[in-house]
């Protein structure tokens, strides 16, 4: 099973979705007692959208025993499902578990930033910016609690700070989120010709990866194709997002954005 659970957190990360789905499967055939062949069929039914699945998943995980990566993946399905409470409150025993049981530096990290990500959903701007502060802390190569600072800060409407955290991001994590992400913050700044410039940056790789038959990567297309004004290629990324790669909310919120 073990290497069922390598190859299929290896084809989660390229997005290799359905590819990754079987490989859950088969190794929670193989193993169905081994705590990590459920956490990675219920990690590819959550990124594909299936939360009924995956909370299916996640909840045989916790029969196995309590922990941080349990409880955790638990609060990603009670925030997904809209049950707020709930997810806080199994963020913060996460983060406690994690504590007591020593886990590393990276993992409580992770967990700062989801509930960082929770206040900042919620509007708490306070309480985001203490999660991120403490991830970077725990993490400092980590680029999600950066990303969080900056959503913060545009929230505040410190754009300039968040220009500034998000730069600086572009120069050691220049993935299309992030070139997105200061696009956007450029943008308002009215520095448009810049603004452009980041979401080329963004789209470029991604056509080629695209034409060479590599989809995971099509919602961050659509994003950028939809900021460059390019609007029958960023329904047609989304479009092919939605039927070919996963139907999670996200996909269906990109493909509002695009028809309005």
């Amino acid at each position: 099973a073990a290497s069922h659970v390598g190859l299929g957190y290896a084809l989660l990360g390229q997005h290799e979705f359905q590819d990754a789905l079987e490989s859950a499967r088969q190794a929670a055939r193989i193993s169905p007692q081994d705590s990590s062949a459920w956490a990675l069929l219920g990690d590819v039914h959550f990124a594909l959208g299936h939360v009924v699945e995956a909370e299916f998943a996640y909840r045989r995980l916790d029969q196995m025993g309590i922990t941080m990566q349990s409880l955790a993946r638990m609060a990603l399905v009670h925030q997904e499902l809209g049950r707020h409470a709930e997810a806080r409150v199994a963020f913060e025993e996460a983060i406690q578990a994690a504590e007591l049981l020593e886990e590393s530096p990276v993992d409580i990290a992770w967990c700062h930033t989801l509930l960082g990500d929770l206040d900042l959903e919620e509007g708490r701007l306070d309480a985001a910016h203490g999660q991120f502060v403490r991830a970077g802390k725990l993490d400092p190569g980590g680029h999600q609690a950066v990303m969080g600072l900056a959503r913060v800060e545009i929230e505040r409407g410190n754009l300039a700070l968040a220009h500034q955290l998000l730069k600086g991001l572009a120069e050691h994590h220049p993935g299309p989120r992030t070139w997105i992400a200061l696009g956007d913050v450029l943008d308002r700044m009215n520095a448009s010709d810049e603004a452009q410039a980041c979401f080329e940056k963004a789209a470029v790789p991604i056509r080629a990866e695209v034409a060479a038959g590599e989809l995971g990567h099509l919602r961050d297309l659509a994003e950028a194709e939809l900021r460059l004004g390019h609007l029958d290629a960023a329904w047609a990324a989304a479009r092919r997002d939605l039927t070919e790669v996963r139907q999670d909310s996200g996909a269906y919120e990109v493909l509002e954005r695009v028809q309005r």
